[in-house]
């Protein structure tokens, strides 16, 4: 399950701390650790060279420092999504660095072959982590290299790997399949995305991953033409949704709904 733990360390003296908590923040729910010396504070800051507050370290389920930054920066936001659904590894990110600027280079040279070995390098060293590695390579193969069997192939073999350990990886697949601009409509095998979404709808019954599978069953729906399923299933998805995203997932039910309409 994704946890999170919250630690504030402040420099002000410890009276002074309980009456500002006391005064502004009276329902906080995460300990506040005091350091009125400044020593911790300058080795952190000394360490990670930083010379501004607030900052905030984002410590891994293993103990490792994944990101350190501003915690009203929007950035910082993304970074501690991420972490928390171990899609980020700050050791990983920087073995697989020298690879990405292969991969890069590859792609500027359309040197598709290489570019493939490469992303296949890079995804080996964590699937989940560099999921869009996966799906990238899965478009390149069908789009710039031409060969849908290869394409299709590889992901049958990343989503019978994957569905039970990453059902959000597999529906970022099934969606690119689906949504992607630069997927010819005759190579989009709308039914395997379906089959993947259908998939992750029957074997998870937590609610924010029912909505998810849903989703992208209503963006099928509504790519075969199906727009009343589409609404249907688009409205389904919404109500499922955890409050967080449910303007994401309206959006799509409103859209789907005039449509319907029109």
């Amino acid at each position: 399950a994704e946890r999170l733990q919250i630690i504030g360390v402040s420099d002000e003296e410890e009276d002074k701390v309980k009456s500002w908590v006391n005064r502004n923040m009276p329902q906080l729910k995460y300990s506040i650790a005091i350091s009125s010396t400044r020593g911790p504070q300058r080795t952190w800051y000394k360490a990670a060279k930083l010379e501004y507050l607030p900052s905030a370290f984002i410590v891994g389920p293993r103990g490792r420092i994944q990101f350190i930054g501003n915690p009203n920066d929007e950035s910082f936001n993304i970074m501690l999504t991420k972490v928390m659904k171990g899609r980020f590894d700050a050791a990983k990110q920087r073995q697989a660095e020298p690879l990405f600027e292969d991969l890069r280079r590859n792609r500027e040279r359309k040197n598709w072959r290489q570019y493939e070995k490469t992303a296949k390098k890079i995804i080996a060293i964590s699937p989940k982590v560099f999921i869009k590695t996966q799906v990238d390579l899965f478009e390149t193969q069908l789009v710039q290299m031409k060969n849908p069997e290869v394409a299709y192939e590889g992901a049958t073999a990343f989503v019978d790997a994957r569905i039970d350990s990453d059902p959000e990886g597999v529906l970022f697949l099934a969606d690119r399949i689906v949504d992607d601009p630069d997927i010819p409509d005759e190579q989009r095998r709308l039914d395997f995305a379906l089959d993947i979404a259908t998939r992750v709808l029957e074997r998870f019954e937590k609610p924010s991953e029912q909505a998810r599978a849903l989703k992208t069953i209503a963006a099928v729906h509504f790519k075969k033409g199906d727009v009343a399923e589409a609404a249907k299933t688009a409205k389904k998805a919404y109500q499922w949704a955890p409050a967080e995203v449910k303007d994401d997932y309206r959006t799509q039910w409103m859209a789907y709904k005039q449509h319907d309409k029109g």
